[in-house]
């Protein structure tokens, strides 16, 4: 009898590692610029991830492949959520206090992001900078109104409080 006999390498577990790593990695950090593109992205690569470690469970690996998968899945989802909300939160922002002219004019899509903000802006340097200016005025709106951040050092008191 051989050795090498049921030695079955099936599958690319690491691969599906990597594919949902990037997945994770494109849902946090890219998700609140290109919206529901990135987020979609991020799903598709989990799910490759997730297939690729049912491929390698054949062969006895693959489970690290089917939980990142799932994590790049449900982090994917949870941002897209999460953007679109607060697209939505500062346009209505920007359009109940007048603040920010230029980003309601320019708001179109809350699915794209602010990707969709920028590019309608892409060509006009003073609209730019106003947007820049808007887009720092409303986060100390909505920080001051506590709609939307949420301050480290007062989740660290509650939590201590706990």
């Amino acid at each position: 009898m051989s050795t090498y006999e049921n030695k079955n390498k099936v599958g690319h577990p690491v691969l599906g590692i990597v594919l949902a790593i990037l997945g994770i990695g494109i849902a946090v950090l890219f998700t609140l610029l290109f919206g529901v593109i990135a987020g979609a992205a991020a799903t598709i690569l989990g799910v490759v991830a997730i297939l690729l470690g049912m491929g390698a469970r054949k062969g006895g690996r693959g489970i690290g492949a089917i939980v990142t998968g799932g994590i790049a899945i449900a982090a994917a989802i949870a941002m897209m959520f999460t953007t679109v909300t607060a697209m939505n939160m500062m346009h209505k922002a920007a359009l109940e206090t007048g603040k920010a002219p230029v980003f309601a004019e320019c708001f179109e899509n809350p699915y794209m992001g602010l990707s969709s903000v920028y590019f309608k802006v892409a060509g006009d340097e003073a609209k730019m900078k106003a947007l820049t200016d808007e887009l720092q005025t409303l986060k100390d709106y909505t920080a001051q109104n506590g709609a939307v951040t949420v301050s480290v050092s007062a989740t660290a008191t509650e939590t201590k409080a706990l």
